[in-house]
């Protein structure tokens, strides 16, 4: 192996093991001012795409609640 892909190989663990937690949620269009959202542990896309009480972007730090199975996202 040779020092360069020694190097890379060994920064790729280093920051895999710094990052902390993945994400809890994605937005489905990262684009938009408010925008559905992609949940890690799940894979499904909440229902709606802004807060239900304010009208607010949802917030991803928050665990969203499910109806029927599928989530709905809060801010």
């Amino acid at each position: 192996m040779s020092v360069r892909a020694w190097v890379l190989a060994t920064t790729l663990l280093l920051l895999a093991g710094c990052g902390g937690q993945e994400p809890a949620a994605v937005p489905v269009d990262p684009t938009a001012e408010r925008s559905a959202l992609r949940y890690a542990d799940t894979g499904l896309v909440s229902l709606n795409h802004q807060c239900p009480a304010t009208g607010d972007p949802l917030s991803a730090a928050i665990e969203p609640i499910y109806a029927n199975g599928r989530p709905i996202g809060f801010c």
